[in-house]
Parts: C-alpha cells; structure tokens; sequence
C-alpha cells in the first residue's frame, strides 16, 4: 500500500494548537513533576521516617490504587461538565495534597499521603487525552498527542534536576526533601486557576476561534465521525459506560497498557535508587546532584524518541499494533538486559531504550486503539463521542496504571528479599513482553474481521 503524504496542520488548527496546548503542556509538566519527585525524596526520606525499599514500593504505588478506584467516576464527570471545570478541580486538589506531602512523618502518613494523590489526581491524564481526541482529526492524532506527551519526559528530566537541586538546598528550616514537596507543589494550584479562565470546552466554545475556523474544525473532525460529547442522562451513562467496559478488546487493550506502567512507574520511581546502587558497585557513589543529572538523561532520550517516531506513524498507511507491540518487544530485551549488569552507565543506556518503547510509545498506542475504542460495531469509525469513549479511555488508563502499583512493589519487594534491583529488571521485561503479545493480538484479530479495501480509512478519511 502506498504511503500518504505527511499529515499537514492547517493554519487554523495551528492557531487551535498554540492556544490549547501550552497550558496543558504546563499542567502536565507538575503532573509528572509531582509523580516521579517521590524518587528523588526517598534517597533521604526513606531514611527519615523509617522506610524499607518494600514499604517505599508499596507506598510509591498506592498512589495508583487510589487513582484506579476514582479514575471512571472522574472521567463520566468530565464528560458532563466538560474539560474546563474538571480539569480545573483536579489540578488545584492535586497541587494542595502534593504541597502537604512536606507534613509526612511516618510510614503511614505516607501511605495516606499517596493515597489521597492518587485520588486528587485521577482522570487528570485521560481526561486530557480525550479532550485532545476530541479536537483532532484521525489523520493527525499521534502527532498532536505527542506534542502534548512531549511534556512528560521533559518533565522527568527537568524535575530530576530541580528535585534534587531543592533537596541539596532546603529552605524554611526544612529538611530538603520536604523543601521539595512544598515547593513543587504550589504552582499547580494557581495553573488550575488559570484553566477555569482560559480553556475552552470544545471547539464550539472557543471564543478565539472565528466561525469559519469553528466550522472548518467541525468538518475535519466529522470526517472521522462524531467527537462531540453526548449527554444523556446520569443513568444512561452508567449503562453506556457498564457496556463499554465488556467489550473484550478494551478489557485487552487495558492490560496492554499495564505494561507501560510497569515499565515506566517501575524502573523510574527507582531510577534515583538504583544508579545510586549501582554507582557503589562501580566504586563511585553518585551525590544526590549527581543522580539528579543521570537520572535526566534517559527522558531526554525519550522525549527525542516520541516526537520522531509519533510523526513516522503518523503517515503510515494505516494504523497497527505492530507499531507499538514491535518497539515494546525492543524495550523487553533492554530492561532485561540491564539485569546482567552493573556499570551505572550501561543502565543508562538500556533504561533509556526501555522507557523509550514504554513513556515513549504512549501517543502512538492512543492513535492505533482509538479505532477499536470508537468503533463498537466493527465499522472503522474513528470517532469517540459520548460515555462509551469516557468509559473506555478512563477503563484503559485506569487499569493500566495498576502497573503503576505493581511495578514499584514488585521492584521493592524483590530488592529486599535479594539485596539487588536485578530480579525486578527481569521481571519487568517478561511483563512488557506480554503486553506486545496481547497487544499484537487485538489488531490482528480486528483487522482480520474486517474487510481489507477499506482498512485504511481511518488515516485517510481526512488526508
């Protein structure tokens, strides 16, 4: 099949980008700030308050618990009273919570702590991801989905700098890890404030737009079907949403992405710990400055990785789980790799090809499911409208970041029961290897049920 040219942005939807994603981009720089800070505390929290590399896991991913439990609810909410109002209420709780995480004393507390997180912020990242499906034509998706995951890695590499830059210089007669907490926090507050006046709820909505701007996006996006949201009522949402979530292949697609989260929550909730590990095995412990420095790397590796590969997917032929269950396999054999090692620098570098097809892939695995999450009765529709794709977005995100959990505890659990990080490497790699299995599995299936002449609508509906 030929390929079709390269997807080119409008200057309307230019305009669109500019004005909707640097603020989101900003939200989503304290979200990842405020998740993998935790790494950089435990290199002196741990030691405060008493915590085993066990309890440090366990604790790092009830974060996740409590995100799961709220994550449906959330999104079925945004659905209702739009992005603007709900993306607003979670930034200020979350910013607040993760601010008074600067009072944990114990290990408890930090379990309450995490927890509370996990519920300020759930719906946060899914509600994002669909608002930017709903304003995105099909043939464009990986690439602006990417330009607002760009913020992730740069988050992750900017917050190991600044973390451990703050927990070097405490302030306000804080020890330097509760320094950070405090710190890190407080803007996320006012950026939600800054969203109840600034975002728009759709492109309807938008008062920057003009209304042959606002006509042109909705006859881009009605090419690939209905985007906008649908209310019902309360009830039939929760009906929708319960049809939704049995649909064997969101059920699939959602243990897929336990394998992002425990690749990229795993390895990097304990990347501060193990390059400090492993720098003491090569004869040279690095200081806290030192690992933030490290630590920064391999996302600077992942944010380079997800722009260029999200623009080649993006004028593929067709969508495919190859081109997520292909690099996730890569990523396997370099997390498992990292095992029979022990040079900081060679983790380094097998942790940055692992988060790569992990962090990294997260923008081309929305654009290739968004098919099967809008398309309830096999007819290739690319569109997301209503409870059903609330539901599913929310079902996929929420139970893949169950491996958020896992990954930390499990990494935890084994490094005290063998005295190294190795064992959890491992296992983090056969779990990857699995999600590409499954992954690989959907898309053949689905596409095998289909007939082949018009496989290719999805991309080429708007080209």
């Amino acid at each position: 099949m030929a390929r079709p040219p390269a997807p080119t942005i409008s200057p309307t939807f230019r305009k669109v980008l500019w004005r909707i994603i640097p603020l989101l981009l900003l939200l989503q720089v304290f979200n990842s700030l405020d998740r993998i800070n935790i790494g950089f505390a435990a290199l002196t929290m741990n030691v405060d308050i008493g915590l085993s590399a066990a309890a440090y896991g366990l604790g790092a991913g009830l974060f996740f618990i409590g995100y799961f439990l709220f994550e449906i609810p959330s999104n079925l909410i945004m659905n209702r009273v739009g992005a603007r109002v709900w993306i607003t209420r979670i930034a200020i709780t979350w910013g607040l919570i993760s601010s008074l995480h600067f009072l944990i004393s114990s290990p408890s507390t930090f379990y309450l702590a995490r927890i509370l997180l996990g519920v300020a912020e759930a719906g946060f990242f899914p509600a994002v991801t669909l608002y930017l499906l709903r304003w995105s034509p099909a043939r464009l998706r990986a690439s602006v989905i990417s330009i607002y995951y760009i913020s992730v890695p740069i988050a992750n590499s900017i917050g190991a700098i600044l973390s451990s830059w703050l927990i070097d210089h405490p302030l306000f007669g804080l020890t330097g890890w509760r320094t950070m907490f405090l710190i890190e926090g407080l803007p996320t507050v006012l950026l939600g404030l800054v969203t109840l006046f600034l975002l728009p709820d759709s492109p309807q909505t938008a008062k920057f737009l003009t209304e042959a701007e606002k006509d042109e996006i909705a006859t881009l996006l009605a090419e690939d079907g209905p985007t906008t949201a649908v209310h019902t009522s309360w009830r039939e949402d929760i009906r929708e949403a319960g049809r939704a979530l049995k649909r064997p292949r969101i059920i699939g697609l959602s243990l897929c992405f336990v394998s992002f989260s425990v690749a990229t929550f795993g390895v990097g909730y304990f990347l501060p710990l193990m390059l400090r590990g492993f720098s003491e095995l090569a004869g040279h412990q690095f200081s806290v400055m030192e690992t933030g420095l490290w630590t920064a790397i391999p996302y600077a590796v992942v944010a380079c990785f997800m722009l260029v590969y999200s623009r080649v997917v993006d004028r593929a032929a067709r969508p495919s789980g190859w081109f997520v269950s292909v690099p996730l396999l890569i990523g396997a054999v370099a997390i498992t790799s990292a095992s029979l090692f022990s040079s900081p620098y060679v983790l380094l570098i097998l942790v940055s090809v692992g988060l790569s097809t992990s962090l990294g892939l997260g923008p081309v695995f929305w654009k290739t499911s968004t098919p099967l999450i809008g398309d309830a009765d096999n007819q290739r529709s690319a569109g997301i409208a209503g409870a059903t794709a609330a539901a599913s977005v929310a079902l996929i995100n929420a139970t893949g970041n169950l491996g958020g959990f896992a990954g930390p505890y499990t990494i935890g659990w084994i490094s005290d029961a063998t005295g190294s990080y190795k064992g959890g490497l491992i296992v983090v790699g056969v779990v990857m290897v699995i999600g590409a299995s499954v992954l690989a599995a959907i898309y053949r299936n689905y596409y095998r049920r289909l007939p082949g002449p018009t496989a290719a609508v999805t991309d080429q509906s708007a080209a």
